[in-house]
């Protein structure tokens, strides 16, 4: 896979997959982010970890965070 990811048409493939799956927008993004080559343009797992709230005892994105923030505004 780590040969793929630097295919022109990894990153669409991966989106296309995970949003027909009926995952959202902001998760696929997540996801890759996550699956990024260059580590300085991957979040540490420090950082993905305050991408996340626990409400009423489920773990959920938090929409507020800089990076969803950025995503919705596709």
């Amino acid at each position: 896979m780590y040969r793929d990811s630097s295919h022109e048409g990894f990153a669409s493939m991966i989106m296309n997959d995970i949003i027909e799956r009926k995952y959202s927008l902001a998760f696929a993004s997540f996801v890759l982010s996550l699956l990024a080559v260059n580590p300085l343009k991957r979040p540490t797992a420090t950082v993905a970890m305050q991408y996340f709230l626990v409400q009423e005892n489920e773990i959920v994105f938090d929409m507020m965070s800089s990076f969803f923030s950025n995503v919705l505004d596709l």
